[in-house]
């Protein structure tokens, strides 16, 4: 007669019936728990050999350094929620044994995905406690005895979170609390026990220039932990099929109520989105996006809005050779008030005028070459004068007394303007190029514009105490025009160094 031929997996099955059945279950679930951590470890080691969390980092461009930031913790705990799932697979397995389910595969799934994102979502949980394994343990001194409180620790939580998961998932409501309060305190006394085995007996002292063996040890207390806390879940998994068996209700009795798939359904699909949409929203609030601003502004014509030409009467601008050597504003009561450089030999300097409805007063000389108190030589030449009217009432003109200089005269409305120029603008830095251009941002103050030869902007502030020492704002370009808007803002126009 042939012999039938059994397994090791048939043998230990035959011892496993001859325990009684609370220890049974307890060491099928605690065996299944403890394959199941081997299991992960060697699926997040393989994944690491295949580099998938290197491979998915370079999908990221390098110019992206904050992103790829956060996405080393993300991809990091990828995959340990990936090593977690294995876990949860063979984990689901041991436990589908213990109750005998006719549908297999539901818990096994159950466990897949509550081990996963458990694991995964803990990551930052696990960088803790890797900061109290530094502390506690350089692997150089040996004090893994010192390790019994950060086992409990993450016995505690990562029962608590993964038992939060696997109660709405794998049971009826009723039994929900079990499952919780198995999980919580099963893998929370597997981390005491640990931590107290440790403490009262350390392998690893004396080995101080090995750090490895230390490695191992503590690898093999964390394999421990799970062993211990898988058994209490196989245990209280067992007592709910018992009591099922008692009732006469077969062991998918105990399996969660369509209601409660799909609300448990709906919830996680809240919490996932909410979870990716921050994300999202993080992850582009520090994406850096490169600079794309034009050099100039894109404009459009939109009409002609301007009043009809008037002749001006009463001046002579015969002796201006070129345009920029005069400029006007306004004044507040629609006067024009107009500045120019009449560069005769006798009677060359500043000249100003005002004009109402196309009828100027008498000009006025207000300085010549030879008048300022900034003087710096005898061949000064007054040249390009600029103009502005301030909210205060204040008339500002402002012109080159010789390219490197450039002098002002600050006067009321309705006053003369002074003889002579009240002083010279500090900190420039010549040759300036033809061209100034004033406005007044706000009462009391005036900003000047300039440029030099080789291309530098300079725009001064001028306030009630005079001129700032330094300029407010510089940039490359030429031809500067500066005005006001109506907040106080300064806008500047000018070319740049292209050319726009």
């Amino acid at each position: 007669m042939e012999k039938k031929r059994t397994s090791v997996f048939d043998s230990f099955g035959r011892w496993l019936d001859q325990i009684p059945s609370g220890w049974n279950h307890f060491l099928i679930g605690g065996s299944g728990y403890l394959l199941g951590a081997i299991a992960g470890l060697l699926v997040i080691l393989f994944l690491v050999w295949i580099r998938l969390g290197e491979f998915i980092i370079k999908l990221i461009p390098e110019s992206q350094g904050l992103i790829r930031l956060l996405a080393i913790p993300l991809t990091a705990g990828l995959l340990l929620g990936l090593g977690g799932a294995a876990l949860g697979v063979v984990g689901g397995w041991a436990i589908d044994r213990i109750l005998g389910l006719k549908r297999k595969g539901w818990l096994i799934f159950d466990h897949a995905v509550s081990f996963g994102v458990a694991v995964g979502f803990l990551l930052l949980l696990f960088l803790v406690l890797l900061g109290f394994v530094g502390i506690y343990n350089n692997f150089y001194d040996n004090q893994i005895e010192h390790l019994g409180l950060v086992f409990l620790i993450f016995g505690l939580i990562f029962g608590l979170v993964s038992g939060l998961m696997l109660a709405f998932l794998s049971v009826r409501f009723r039994y929900t609390w079990r499952i919780i309060l198995a999980s919580t305190l099963g893998f929370a006394l597997g981390g005491f026990i640990v931590g107290v085995g440790l403490k009262f007996f350390n392998p690893t002292a004396g080995y101080s220039s090995n750090p490895t063996l230390a490695v191992i040890m503590l690898l093999l207390a964390l394999l421990g932990m799970f062993f211990i806390g898988g058994g209490v879940m196989g245990w209280n998994y067992g007592h709910l099929a018992l009591r099922a068996q008692k009732a006469g209700e077969p062991p998918e009795s105990l399996l969660p109520a369509t209601w409660q798939k799909i609300t448990t359904a709906i919830i996680g699909v809240l919490i996932g989105t909410s979870v990716l949409g921050f994300l999202s929203q993080f992850s582009s609030f520090i994406t850096i996006n490169p600079a794309d601003l034009p050099a100039q502004l894109v404009t459009h014509t939109a009409g002609v809005r301007f009043s009809v030409s008037q002749t001006l009467s009463g001046i002579d601008l015969s002796n201006i050779d070129t345009l920029n050597q005069f400029n006007a504003a306004a004044g507040p009561e629609n006067d024009l008030h107009i500045v120019w450089a009449n560069n005769q030999a006798d009677t060359g300097g500043i000249t100003y005028t005002v004009c109402h409805n196309g009828v100027c007063e008498k000009p006025v000389e207000m300085a010549g070459p030879q008048d300022s108190s900034c003087q710096v030589g005898d061949n000064d030449q007054v040249a390009y004068p600029a103009i502005a009217i301030n909210a205060d009432g204040r008339v500002m003109a402002a012109w080159q007394l010789n390219p490197n200089t450039v002098a002002y005269s600050v006067w009321r409305l309705g006053e003369a303007p002074p003889s002579a120029a009240a002083g010279c603008i500090p900190g420039l830095k010549g040759p300036l190029a033809p061209g100034l251009s004033i406005t007044s941002p706000a009462a009391g103050q005036f900003s000047l514009a300039t440029s030099t030869r080789d291309g530098s902007i300079f725009v001064f502030q001028y306030l009630s105490q005079g001129w700032s020492p330094s300029p407010s704002f510089t940039a490359q370009g030429s031809q500067p025009v500066i005005a006001s808007g109506s907040s106080g803002g300064l806008h500047i126009a000018y070319c740049d160094p292209s050319g726009k």
